[in-house]
Parts: structure tokens; C-alpha cells; sequence
């Protein structure tokens, strides 16, 4: 266990080291500019924030749950667009050490990106059993790819760096066996739901595009498993569903 437990210290030293370098590259107009300039683009990055602003008035009481003044005059338009649910939940902390609406928001967004990246790496190289090299390379790709720079202009869409902690969680609770603490199993489940749920009303799109092709996954898979006509397959299915259905009553 010790060699184990020290190569898991030397990959985890190792992601480290690459993802400060990549954030430094990935967020360099921003830190040249002393956290002056915030990420995004001026309209998306300032929606969010002013958001997320009327979620922390209205749990304080200041504020109506209506009241929107980023929609002002209009009244009762929370579901205009994204909620910045997420945003406004970790931002609190942050406020109540004193730091105003913009400092906070871009600690949260820099947070989140090391959640995602951290969570990818973990899913590649724990999971998925790959090398070193290749989850990496995996994450770089994932979190810091050019599509993904160009995405998050749009400042809701961070909540995709969630998606690879909701796979993560989903992993663990397919891979559970009939052994498996039933508590252990609804961990893994109900934390994959309220991360999508996070998701949902912090970024709409995010959520439907996962639901989507997560649809569309399954029913390749499905498409896969018919074609192979195996009964061991379609017996250790059905065991698998035997074993979950309460899970699935239960959330």
C-alpha cells in the first residue's frame, strides 16, 4: 500500500504543478491585469454576477424573490434566463470575509475550474485506469482546450467543469456490487443529482446538452447490447436494475 500511497502523492504533486502553469496561461490577461479584468466577456460575466447579487440580497432579506433589479422594471422575472444558483452559494463565504461581488465571483470561477480539472484528472487516472501521461493530456484537453476557452465567454457555461465530477459519481454508483452498503450507494446517486440539479439552475443549457447526450449515449449502448445477444449480459443487467430499484424509488 505504501508504494501505492506514494505514487498517489507524486500524480497528485505532478497535476498540481500542471494546472497552476495552465491557469497562468489559460487566465493570463487577468492576472497581468492585477484581477482587474474578470473572465468572460463584459455582458455574460456581468449578468452572472448581478444574479448571483439577488440571490445573496434575497437570502439576506433585502430583497424580494421577485425582485430583480437586473430586469427592472419587469417584476417576477427570475426565469428570464440562467440562475447563477452555484455562483451565488459559493460566493457567500467569500462575502462574509469581506470581499465585494467581483473578487468573489472570480475566486468561485477559478475555484470551479479546479474542481473540474481536478475531477477530470481523478476520472482519467483513478477511474478509468489510464496512465499518467495520457489523463493529463486528457485534462488539458477537457479543461483547457481552445473550445473550452471560447465557451466560457459565456460565463454560465463554468458549469461545465462540473461535468466531470458528475461523471466521477455516477461511475462509483454504477460500479457499486450487491455488497455494497445501500448508504454508500445513495451517496454516489444523490450526489450525481444534486450536482446536475446545481447544474440545471445555475445553466440551463449545460444541463439539457448533458441530459441530451447522455440520452443519446444510452441509447447507443442499448443499440450495442441488443446486437450482441448475450444472456450473460442481459442477466447481469437485470441484477443490476434489481439491485438499484430501491435506490431509484428512494431519490
Amino acid at each position: 500500500m505504501e508504494p501505492e500511497k506514494k505514487q498517489r502523492n507524486h500524480d497528485f504533486l505532478w497535476f498540481l504543478l500542471v494546472f497552476t502553469a495552465l491557469f497562468c496561461s489559460f487566465y493570463h490577461k487577468t492576472l497581468v491585469s492585477g484581477f482587474d479584468l474578470l473572465p468572460g466577456d463584459a455582458g455574460d460575466a456581468r449578468f452572472n454576477i448581478l444574479i448571483a447579487e439577488h440571490w445573496i440580497e434575497y437570502w439576506k432579506g433585502e430583497l424580494g424573490f421577485g425582485e430583480t433589479r437586473f430586469f427592472y422594471p419587469f417584476e417576477n422575472a427570475m426565469g428570464f434566463s440562467d440562475l447563477s444558483i452555484l455562483f451565488a452559494w459559493m460566493e457567500i463565504p467569500f462575502r462574509w470575509m469581506g470581499l465585494d461581488a467581483l473578487r468573489a465571483t472570480q475566486i468561485v470561477f477559478s475555484l470551479i475550474h479546479f474542481i473540474g480539472a481536478g475531477s477530470c484528472f481523478y476520472l482519467l487516472r483513478k477511474l478509468l485506469k489510464l496512465r499518467f501521461m495520457p489523463s493529463v493530456i486528457g485534462m488539458m484537453v477537457i479543461c483547457f482546450g481552445n473550445p473550452v476557452l471560447q465557451k466560457i465567454y459565456h460565463t454560465q457555461f463554468y458549469t461545465y467543469f462540473l461535468l466531470p465530477l458528475l461523471c466521477c459519481l455516477l461511475i462509483c454508483y454504477c460500479r457499486c456490487t450487491e455488497k455494497c452498503p445501500r448508504w454508500k450507494r445513495m451517496a454516489f446517486l444523490s450526489g450525481a443529482f444534486f450536482i446536475f440539479l446545481l447544474i440545471l439552475y445555475t445553466a440551463y443549457y449545460t444541463a439539457f446538452f448533458t441530459a441530451f447526450f447522455s440520452v443519446a449515449f444510452a441509447f447507443g449502448l442499448a443499440v450495442a447490447f441488443i446486437a450482441r445477444q448475450n444472456w450473460k449480459d442481459l442477466k447481469a443487467l437485470r441484477n443490476w436494475f434489481r439491485i438499484r430499484m430501491v435506490d431509484f424509488g428512494i431519490l
